[in-house]
């Protein structure tokens, strides 16, 4: 199994990983941190994996869709936000209409709140993953075994919803919050896929990382969607050992 994680096209540089999702007059662009930790969990269960950018590689739909025959994966995996959700739309059921066995699975703020919004909405998505997807994704790809995943294999996985055999849209349970130690060092998956010279932060010196150390606020402010969506609001923190080894990893072992 074959899994292509797209950050989409877009008709400028966004950032769907950050609290709003745009590209601010600093230059500040987001690496696709959601996407890049699932990929590191993918292939720690051995699923055969690939990231692309659309965003820094300036990709046109076209050129998304060749990306898409070149690789020839079994399942697509991705984000929308609110404020892109109807461009992705278009999107996705291109891409639904040019690879119909492909099965696209959606994750992100917009669809954690609004699952069936998407699903309603854009028939090009298969699974919507709520909130933290990062065991979500290689769990639906495995219970697939060596063929696609079918409605019957999915009633089990926390976490999602999915149309049924009927057309009828079910919510299976929220799945626990991840514990942070499990999840990979991202800062490899960058250097597996990604160029850390094409991303920024307004306050740091490129290039530049960006990983996480805590999930989860407990503040409600006004501009930032994750407490409410993605990460809850129980403020959870990586161990010091953990983040302190992935720092001196970065600055002894990335070029």
């Amino acid at each position: 199994m074959k899994v292509l994680f797209l950050n989409l096209p877009y008709e400028f540089n966004i950032s769907r990983a950050s609290r709003w999702p745009e590209k601010t007059k600093s230059g500040t662009l987001y690496y696709p941190y959601w996407l890049a930790y699932c990929v590191g969990v993918c292939e720690d269960y051995g699923i055969d994996v690939k990231l692309v950018d659309c965003i820094t590689k300036n990709f046109t739909l076209e050129d998304t869709l060749n990306e898409i025959s070149s690789y020839n994966p079994d399942y697509i995996m991705c984000e929308t936000t609110t404020p892109t959700c109807s461009y992705d739309y278009n999107t996705l059921n291109r891409i639904k209409d040019s690879f119909p066995n492909i099965k696209i699975i959606c994750g992100g703020t917009h669809p954690t709140i609004l699952p069936e919004d998407v699903l309603n909405k854009c028939y090009g998505v298969d699974i919507v993953v709520r909130q933290e997807y990062d065991f979500t994704v290689p769990e639906i790809v495995k219970a697939g075994g060596d063929s696609i995943v079918d409605y019957g294999q999915l009633k089990d996985i926390e976490g999602i919803s999915y149309r049924d055999e009927d057309g009828k849209i079910v919510h299976n349970i929220d799945r626990p919050l991840v514990d942070l130690d499990k999840l990979p060092w991202v800062s490899k998956v960058y250097q597996e896929f990604l160029d850390c010279n094409d991303y920024a932060y307004a306050f740091a010196q490129k290039p530049m990382i960006q990983i996480v150390s805590s999930r989860g606020c407990p503040n409600k402010c006004n501009f930032c969607s994750y407490p409410s969506t993605m990460g809850g609001r129980l403020y959870r923190l990586r161990s010091v050992k953990d983040l302190v080894d992935e720092i001196e990893y970065i600055l002894t072992d990335m070029p």
